[in-house]
């Protein structure tokens, strides 16, 4: 075979080449102690009406409310209590979220271990990051004031606190829409095959 024919061969493989595609990805971890509310938010945000005109997969009232800065997006959201098993994956995470249950004091002290093993892996987290208190709704039990929480995300720089109660539906969309605001004003997305990424929950 001359080096023509070399060339032609090279040139068909190419052409033939099926071609991967790249997708902006957002993902969101949240992070807190077990049995706070995390995964109770999660469902009652998907539990929502979505617009049948989106495609399958896509959030409808994040892509109304930011409009082209979703085209071709897609936004990953992984809960978890076990944040020491998350270390190595803290780098590629757009928006840091960490929770406390408003009635829970151990699930708040929890807070500054999580905060340093994320710090260590992402020094620029805190530009990312969202403080949400769960289980508003337990105003009768709450250990934790929300002058208290507000002054822990100060200290920390973190831009945002949210009271939220995935019982009576308060603020649920709110924590997702302030997480993806924050991905698309710091540029924090991600390129990945979907085949690729695992993950809890895909919306």
């Amino acid at each position: 075979m001359n080096t023509s024919d070399m060339d032609c061969l090279l040139s068909s493989m190419q052409t033939l080449k099926p071609t991967i595609p790249t997708q902006k990805i957002i993902r969101i971890s949240m992070y807190g102690s077990a049995s706070i509310g995390k995964s109770s938010l999660i469902m009652n945000f998907k539990s929502q009406p979505f617009d049948t005109a989106v495609p399958s997969g896509d959030a409808s009232h994040l892509v109304h409310h930011y409009g082209d800065l979703l085209q071709n997006v897609r936004i990953f959201i992984h809960e978890t209590n076990c944040v020491s098993e998350m270390v190595l994956g803290f780098a590629t995470v757009s928006v840091h979220v960490f929770g406390f249950a408003l009635d829970d004091r151990p699930s708040f002290d929890d807070l500054d271990r999580v905060l340093k093993l994320v710090k260590c892996a992402d020094p620029g987290f805190a530009s990312a990051s969202v403080l949400v208190g769960y289980k508003e709704d337990s105003s009768l039990n709450r250990a934790i004031t929300t002058d208290e929480a507000q002054e822990y995300a100060n200290i920390h720089n973190i831009p945002y606190y949210i009271e939220t109660s995935a019982k009576n539906g308060l603020n649920i969309s709110k924590v997702i829409d302030t997480c993806v605001e924050l991905a698309t004003k710091n540029s924090r997305f991600y390129h990945s095959h979907p085949r690729r990424l695992m993950c809890c929950m895909v919306l």
